[in-house]
């Protein structure tokens, strides 16, 4: 009897020591998944930070595209063919594409101050010169949309020059197509803001 006594006691410390472990694992398993969903979460914040501080850096820049391209080709004479507003390293700036003859510009306008804060040249092989300017394709935009431009260039696609142009106001962004011969819209497309 005594036996059977000890044996019964073995097998339920065996039992209980094998819930333990059960629920030490479960307990792991737990903490686990409640921290890849902490990191899972923390991960998207560092993801976002950067994208919410461009918008808000966008939002409160002191000059306009207009006014950046104004001050690229103050210092650089051509045809300006693109616009950029970047933000990148805490540095908020619009960067200016302009052709003269057969280089490319490539001048940084600090959107804060509206002074330039870096200027770079590259030969061009197949220089482009379109009869619309990028100052008129964006004024062109903005009389149809509104909004203030965030990005502007003049493309080529299938032989057609035209300027994508994409402007941004509280309630969409826009995006629109202008020919570059003519100045007529060829597209507009909105995305409105959730």
């Amino acid at each position: 009897m005594l036996v059977s006594i000890i044996q019964t006691i073995a097998t339920r410390l065996v039992a209980i020591q094998t819930l333990r472990t059960i629920i030490m694992t479960k307990k792991s398993i737990i903490s686990l998944a409640v921290v890849g969903v902490a990191m899972g979460v923390a991960s998207i914040g560092v993801y976002a930070a950067p994208i919410l501080k461009s918008a808000s850096s966008f939002d409160s820049a002191a000059i306009t595209a207009e006014q950046a391209i104004n001050t690229a080709l103050n210092q650089i004479p051509g045809q300006a063919v693109k616009v950029d507003f970047e933000h990148k390293m805490g540095k908020a700036y619009y960067e200016v594409d302009i052709n003269h003859g057969n280089q490319k510009h490539e001048v940084k306008v600090d959107a804060a101050s509206g002074k330039i804060i870096k200027s770079d040249v590259e030969n061009l092989k197949n220089p482009v010169t379109a009869s619309v300017s990028l100052q008129q394709a964006i004024a062109k935009a903005q009389a149809v949309v509104g909004g203030k431009v965030k990005e502007a260039k003049l493309k080529t696609k299938e032989g057609q020059m035209y300027y994508k142009i994409e402007t941004v106001n509280q309630q969409a962004k826009h995006e629109l197509k202008i020919d570059a011969n003519n100045g007529s819209i060829l597209a507009n497309e909105q995305d409105t803001k959730d």
